[in-house]
């Protein structure tokens, strides 16, 4: 190197040391290192030992003179740039020539003037220092540039890594090898909320830890490669759990607050030996502090460069972590959106032929009473049960906003007596009083029909459930100073308590444990309630003055200046049956599902074929007319869906899907393969019914509330 220290170096060359003495004299105040060589063959050595910011030289010199030794040091690389000044007392025009030619770059007459001498060699010391300044910042950026292009070369690969391990590995192997340290140590926490909880054993093979490292160490750490680092306490270091980057050189490292904790890390060999510390924090777009990436060991300290490079990388790093997060995320919500999907259909599944079984014997004028009594237990239990699994695909469309409405102009206070009715029965079961007050004068809306009945039957029946015997409820309409129309339920029930008021529209949230235990249900009603009122444009809020004082529901919404184009009006418990023949191919694999089915269907005067599979069902579209096929999606040899395409290629006919899926995406499908209609297990017999009478031209078109499918 060219300083020591901040010094440039000077070498002075001359056979007579009292010459050298004087020169030195000279040059003693300017902030140098002067180097002294007596011949020659000694300023050679030194030239190849150091830098020099230039060379003062004598010509005349025993063995070799001046001109000899500047030749040999330009012929140097290293020195054949460096200024050469020749000293010498003769003024000629020929030495001064060859001199020049030989590489000089000035000549210094003696006796030596110290003004002249000190103020050229200032001007060359002071050219050397800018020189080496431009070149290291050339070298800087030429390093910048190539830890750039290295990160933008990483950023591909660091997404495109298929794991989180994986990318996180990546990441510290790209970290060590941009900044040039010889070791690098990500920890990427999991003990935070919202992070994957990935297993990682201690060593004893036992138990969860706070943190999951991944190290990448040069050839001088060879020994740490592969072995396992145990990095809990170091999450909880300042470092660690710090928002903002860390560098420190070796001696400010000992002085650092983790310090104490490094020593006693290295002293168990958790870690390897720090020399010195580079670090950026792995932080979230939500503030979370996910980790953070070390690097230690650099040749040369860390400098704002490099932290610059590696906050960059963390930032990258972060992108990709989130990413794959966020993928997790998906899949999971995919795999719980099949699970609930599945579950549903195995639950509905055998749910259909008890409906529909019930169904056939409480239109039997031969069963009595008191089996009729037990028939309505088991029918408003299996359509309770059907409601429970209803409102958790409920649940999963609205968590993903996939409910679609169809909106129309609708009177409020009919919907609300309609809701009414479909209760009354259970209303009657428990002697309770129920008042209506529809009181509204604003009480047209645009709504859908049966995703507003929705909401007031879930009240109601919430109403009905948490009210005593003898108990009494109040359903009103009136209109808001707002301009807004509102209804309420109100109950003298067991109440709620003011600490659960703010979390009643939870999903599964039904107050004390001890009301899930007495009531039971899934507390789905309210969220979903809630969730249609606000896509309706409108709220639903719950007020009560306590345990045992009742509860009071209010739906508001707004009103519309338009006119309903429809009478609304409940479905019929059993139709009158068709006043023409009609021929319905039903498909159904589950045989008591159609043994039941068919009884029920002929009982209204259908003429009804069944088949079990697709090839049966060919085989009776093949040698048979019909006017409604009636099929199972999910058939031992193919699926209803196919079916039905083929079936619509040869035979005008309308189609009725029955399925235990009843997702919206299954719903499309099935509309998609022809089915006009898509009805979900357990099958509600009256609205088979409707959909044939609809699909035939028989009867116009019922709009009701599905209790079940």
């Amino acid at each position: 190197m060219s300083v020591n220290g901040d010094k440039a170096a000077v070498l002075m060359v001359d056979d007579r040391p009292e010459k050298l003495l004087a020169l030195e004299a000279i040059l003693s105040d300017l902030p140098l290192t002067l180097v002294r060589a007596h011949s020659g063959r000694e300023a050679l050595r030194c030239v190849l030992n150091q830098e020099f910011a230039a060379i003062l030289l004598d010509i005349n010199m025993p063995g070799m003179d001046g001109f000899e030794t500047a030749s040999l040091i330009r012929q140097r690389k290293s020195s054949e740039h460096t200024p050469i000044i020749f000293v010498t007392a003769y003024h000629d025009e020929v030495f001064m020539s060859r001199g020049y030619s030989l590489g000089a770059v000035d000549y210094i007459l003696q006796p030596v003037v110290p003004e002249i001498l000190r103020s050229k060699v200032s001007v060359f010391v002071d050219l050397h220092r800018k020189t080496r300044q431009v070149m290291e910042q050339a070298r800087s950026l030429q390093q910048r540039a190539a830890q750039l292009q290295k990160l933008a070369s990483a950023s591909v690969a660091i997404n495109a890594a298929n794991s989180m391990a994986r990318t996180l590995q990546f990441i510290t192997d790209t970290a060590r090898d941009v900044i040039g340290s010889e070791q690098a140590i990500t920890l990427f926490r999991t003990d935070i909320d919202g992070l994957p909880h990935e297993t990682s054993l201690s060593p004893d093979g036992h138990g969860r830890s706070e943190a999951r490292g991944f190290s990448s160490f040069s050839e001088k750490y060879a020994d740490w490669r592969g072995r396992p680092l145990r990095l809990d306490m170091a999450a909880k270091s300042a470092v660690a759990t710090s928002y903002v980057p860390t560098r420190l050189t070796p001696a400010q490292l000992k002085g650092h607050p983790d310090y104490s904790l490094i020593l006693h890390l290295q002293t168990q060999l958790e870690i390897p030996p720090v020399v010195g510390m580079l670090a950026a924090p792995l932080m979230g777009r939500d503030g979370r502090n996910m980790g953070v990436i070390y690097l230690s060991d650099k040749p040369g300290d860390f400098n704002p460069d490099d932290e610059a490079i590696l906050v960059q990388l963390s930032q990258m790093a972060v992108v990709a972590i989130e990413n794959h997060l966020s993928a997790e995320a998906r899949e999971a919500n995919r795999a719980k959106d099949q699970f609930i999907a599945v579950l549903s259909h195995e639950l509905r599944t055998p749910l259909t032929p008890v409906l529909a079984t019930v169904a056939s014997l409480q239109n039997d004028k031969r069963i009595p009473q008191d089996l009729q009594d037990d028939l309505k237990v088991i029918r408003r239990n299996v359509e309770l049960e059907a409601r429970l699994i209803d409102d958790l695909l409920d649940l999963t469309r609205i968590s993903k906003g996939k409910i679609e409405l169809n909106l129309e102009v609708l009177d409020l206070n009919e919907l609300v007596r309609e809701a009414a009715n479909i209760c009354r029965t259970d209303i009657a079961e428990k002697s309770i009083e129920l008042a209506m007050d529809l009181r509204a004068h604003r009480k047209f809306v645009k709504a859908d029909a049966t995703r507003l009945q929705q909401v007031f039957w879930n009240l109601l029946k919430n109403a009905v459930k948490f009210t005593p015997a003898q108990g009494r409820i109040l359903l009103e309409t009136f209109d808001t100073d707002e301009g807004r129309v509102c209804a309420r339920v109100s109950d003298t029930g067991i109440g709620i308590d003011s600490d659960i008021i703010p979390r009643i529209f939870n999903a599964f949230e039904q107050g004390r444990s001890s009301i899930t235990r007495q009531f039971g249900g899934l507390g789905l009603g309210l969220a979903i309630s809630k969730a249609l009122m606000e896509q309706h444009g409108g709220t639903l809020k719950a007020t009560s003055e306590g345990s045992n004082k009742g509860a009071t529901f209010s739906a508001v919404m707004p009103v519309t200046s338009e006119m309903p184009q429809t009478t609304y009006h409940t479905p019929r418990l059993v139709a009158t049956g068709p006043q023409r023949q009609i021929r319905v191919a039903l498909v159904e694999d589950h045989r008591d599902t159609a043994r039941v089915m068919s009884k029920l269907l002929r009982g209204n005067g259908y003429t009804v074929d069944c088949a079990h599979s697709v090839t049966e069902a060919l085989a009776l579209l093949k040698n048979n007319s019909y006017d409604v096929l009636v099929s199972d999606i999910g058939l031992p040899d193919g699926s209803g869906l196919d079916l039905m395409r083929q079936a619509r290629m040869t035979h005008p006919l309308s189609g009725i899907a029955l399925s235990g899926f009843g997702m919206e995406h299954d719903i499309r499908r099935s509309k998609e393969a022809g089915f006009a209609e898509h009805l979900t297990k357990p099958l509600n017999f009256q609205l088979l019914i409707d959909a044939i009478e609809r699909l035939t031209s028989m009867v116009e078109p019922a709009v009701s509330v599905p209790l079940v499918g």
